[in-house]
């Protein structure tokens, strides 16, 4: 593998540099390599992206070393990369976010040492979140038991009314989302979720718990449903995750959940299984 080159996108020039510096040291996979992925499946991410505020997971030395999280631009940015600003209440400051709506954005953050790609449950221009999300994570149980959760949600959610989709997170959880069809406001969505997830842990205590601290979880799986407050980010479809092996956050059949296992795969495994996915948008 070289270690730098030079691409063209759309009439714009792209320096890539460092191609063989290993991210994953385990899996001897490069930052090449990482490219190269995010290079064949731009459309099924850039979709997920697109418009939408971005936070990024920067790893420029691999998962093994120094990582951080990125929401403000770079003030050397390209002329191509666009961004939104929007004032943070936390701090009272402007946030340039970068909006990824484009191949040569998302490969120059990808060389820049971005791994993971987080955005808004809203896209720039919306007061309301376009989709609504049960966060799974585990608590003191395994996922055999958010398998389980992730049906019965399923299930109230289609008495409801919606289609709710499921993903991986990439690492131990799940992902539930519906499409917000009735325009529900950032608040009432996040009411929403704290309801149905409330009733389920009053009929199953022992395997949901909504509790925030984790040293008095003592369900098997945990649920938050403040992942619906404005601002706050998930990891898209098809980002890879900064874990000690490589890891894709995909979307998952309802048909194929029951046997999902979480895997260490090889990239070309990954592409094979993404290619094969009837995806959501």
């Amino acid at each position: 593998m070289t270690k730098n080159k030079i691409i063209r996108i759309s009439n714009h020039k792209l320096e890539l540099g460092h191609l063989d510096k290993k991210l994953w040291p385990k899996s001897k996979i490069a930052k090449g390599d990482l490219i190269d992925y995010y290079q064949k499946i731009s459309n099924l991410i850039l979709p997920y992206l697109n418009n939408r505020p971005v936070t990024v997971l920067r790893c420029p030395d691999g998962v093994s070393g120094e990582c951080w999280i990125q929401k403000e631009a770079p003030t050397n940015r390209p002329r191509f990369v666009k961004t939104h600003s929007i004032l943070a209440k936390s701090t009272g400051k402007i946030v340039h976010y970068i909006l990824i709506n484009n191949l040569e954005t998302l490969l120059w953050l990808v060389n820049l040492g971005a791994i993971e790609f987080h955005i808004w449950l809203s896209k720039v221009g919306q007061k309301n979140p376009d989709w609504i999300i049960f966060d799974l994570d585990l608590a003191q149980g395994n996922l055999s038991d958010l398998i389980i959760l992730a049906f019965i949600i399923k299930k109230t959610m289609e008495k409801d009314g919606y289609q709710p989709h499921v993903k991986s997170t990439g690492k131990t959880g799940l992902h539930i989302l519906i499409k917000n069809r009735q325009k529900l406001s950032y608040r009432k969505a996040r009411e929403y979720v704290h309801q149905i997830a409330e009733n389920i842990a009053k009929k199953n205590p022992q395997l949901l718990t909504l509790e925030t601290r984790v040293k008095d979880r003592k369900a098997k799986c945990y649920l938050d449903p403040a992942q619906n407050a404005r601002g706050r980010h998930i990891i898209a479809s098809f980002s890879v995750r900064a874990t000690d092996y490589f890891s894709v956050s995909m979307p998952i059949e309802w048909g194929n959940l029951k046997n999902f296992k979480y895997q260490k795969l090889s990239i070309k495994e990954y592409l094979a299984k993404i290619f094969k996915i009837k995806d959501w948008l």
